[in-house]
């Protein structure tokens, strides 16, 4: 029994009879699901309305009761209708009357999105519109356990959980209403079941990642960049996936299969050099091609379901077409202190240096070493992982505005499956559960101490939140969601009134009542850039301005004092 589980570990496929996982195991899954939710609960209701948020939401809420999909176009409608669901019980106010709703632009949707908030319970609908998400992440976080438990023994499922029950980028995503956690658990499940399809042949794990894949699409368009990847791994295994018994299944399409899982498996690498087992893979047989068309089938109809059936099978076209449309390209990207139009093409690979925790760094790269020097055996099942996070990678990179971290979330849960394959030597080494204790200890550590400030989260190379301000902006840093909380600092530190200059233009401070002066962006400029120092009192600067201002040469941390900071977002700077 014992030789069989090392085999099915080794090799990455599913056992025939899957191990029994203990009870103990089960609990503390449950118990990991249940941290990272509270986590999840205490940073959304301290939080005010993100930048992204005040679009999603009510969009949403416009496609349920009207079943009209004008708002928010740029984005594909899934995360949006499912966040907006418990709002159908709780009726809020919403007048379709207002003139923004007859316009389809982004900025009419922003606008239409902060007059419904805000004439409601804002922080009441927020609250209840992030509950899916949350939802959909603990979802995540099961099938991260049941894949790396499948692939690596539960050892290290529990370990590949604790690293995304504890993940500052994961968490600070999971309880907004946004594409970017929809988007990352969708496509993990559809890799996953694909993996299983392709180990086991059976059609509901087919349906499972044909579904997912579909959930995916419907909820990023940036999941189109994964959607060939599926298919192309559908294509070249397909034949590996039909029974042995079948003999209705073409000799050349067993054979290449074979040959080329067997390359994967890492048992005779060879046949990825072989000529003729890429001819054989090559090959079109009619019940490949009929695979392949039943996968695209299957995810056209969910992301067809998304719109809730609307007769205009055109939709998710139209969208696509809308992406980037509230994206000025003469907007400047900013990057370790340096403004550029246009950006950098290894700006997501310095985001991911200075947002993924160090110990997460570190076993990504025990994994490269054991892959160089020919020690890991699992490729079968680490193609399903390594490949579809190398082209998002690559594809945001090459074709994403630089923005943020988020646009490559869903390679953080692909990637801590990965990293949970060093769990194989916990029986055999104590030096290796040692090591992978003390990285795991300290990935917690490390997370825990930017908490609850999750998204402002830098790791200890960029010398931790604090520093945020010199690598990364937007997203990255500030996304407006620490402005409910400036009203408590004020309060604390005896301050009457500030000048206040937020993320942008869709903050509302005057919902928390924050007493303030509010400058234009005009007004802000000719300040910020006049040679002579503002006037005397109290500013409270969103840490995405400041980091822009750093970008122009103009360092107001050095400059003035900061008498208090907000979750690293927000600034408190006395002027006299």
């Amino acid at each position: 029994m014992n030789e069989a589980r090392h085999s099915t570990f080794e090799s990455g496929t599913v056992p025939a009879a899957r191990p029994r996982i203990p009870f103990m195991a089960w609990a503390l899954v449950v118990l990991l699901l249940a941290l990272f939710a509270a986590q999840n609960l205490v940073e959304m209701t301290r939080e005010s309305c993100s930048s992204d948020e005040v679009a999603h939401l009510p969009a949403g809420y416009t496609y349920l009761l009207k079943h009209d999909f004008r708002l928010n176009r740029e984005h594909p409608p899934l995360m949006k209708v499912l966040c907006a669901l418990p709002l159908l019980a709780l009726h809020p106010k919403i007048d379709f009357n207002n003139p923004e709703w007859p316009e389809a632009s982004p900025r009419s949707s922003a606008q239409f999105g902060f007059s419904f908030l805000y004439a409601n319970d804002a922080d009441r609908l927020l609250f209840w519109g992030r509950v899916p998400v949350v939802l959909i992440a603990v979802l995540l976080g099961f099938f991260i356990f049941r894949w790396a438990q499948q692939l690596y023994g539960y050892p290290a499922g529990l370990f590949a959980l604790g690293l995304f029950a504890f993940s500052p980028n994961i968490i600070a995503h999971s309880h907004l209403v946004t594409t970017d956690l929809g988007f990352s658990a969708f496509s993990t499940i559809s890799f996953y079941f694909l993996w299983r399809y392709l180990s086991d042949g059976k059609p509901r794990s087919f349906l499972g990642s044909a579904a997912a894949m579909g959930a995916a699409l419907a909820s990023k368009f940036s999941a189109i960049f994964l959607f060939p990847v599926a298919l192309l791994l559908l294509w070249m295994f397909y034949g590996a996936a039909r029974n042995k018994s079948d003999p209705a299944a073409p000799a050349h399409s067993r054979a290449g299969a074979d040959d080329f899982k067997s390359a994967a498996e890492g048992r005779d690498p060879r046949h990825f050099l072989n000529a003729a087992a890429w001819s054989q893979q090559l090959q079109v047989d009619r019940k490949k091609v009929l695979a392949v068309l039943a996968f695209v089938g299957i995810a056209v109809i969910v992301v067809q379901l998304s719109y809730l059936g609307s007769p205009d099978v055109t939709l998710y076209l139209k969208g696509m077409l809308q992406v980037d449309k509230n994206f000025d390209p003469q907007n400047p990207a900013y990057l370790h202190g340096s403004l550029s139009i246009g950006g950098w093409w290894y700006y997501y690979v310095v985001a991911f240096l200075v947002k993924a925790t160090a110990p997460f760094l570190i076993l990504i790269l025990i994994r490269l070493i054991q892959l160089i020097r020919g020690r890991a055996t699992d490729w079968w099942p680490s193609l399903f992982l390594i490949l579809p996070s190398l082209v998002l990678f690559t594809a945001v990179s090459v074709f994403a505005a630089p923005i943020g971290i988020r646009y490559v979330l869903p390679v953080f849960p692909l990637l801590m499956v990965y990293v949970s394959g060093v769990a194989r030597t916990f029986k055999t080494s104590r030096a290796a559960l040692a090591i992978c204790g003390v990285l795991l200890c300290w990935h917690i550590a490390s997370s825990l101490a930017a908490f609850p400030y999750s998204l402002s989260y830098f790791n200890e190379l960029a010398g931790g939140p604090s520093q945020g301000i010199y690598w990364l902006d937007d997203s990255n840093l500030d996304w407006g969601q620490d402005l409910k909380g400036v009203k408590q600092v004020m309060s604390r530190m005896g301050i009457e009134s500030v000048t206040l200059y937020p993320f942008n233009s869709y903050d509302n401070p005057e919902y928390y009542g924050i007493p303030m002066r509010r400058p234009s962006d005009r007004e802000w400029a000719q300040m910020v850039t006049s040679p002579n120092p503002p006037p005397p009192g109290v500013y409270v600067v969103s840490g995405h301005w400041v980091a822009i201002m750093h970008g122009l040469g103009i360092d107001w941390v050095k400059k003035y004092p900061v008498i208090a900071h907000l979750g690293y977002s927000i600034y408190f700077f006395r002027i006299s």
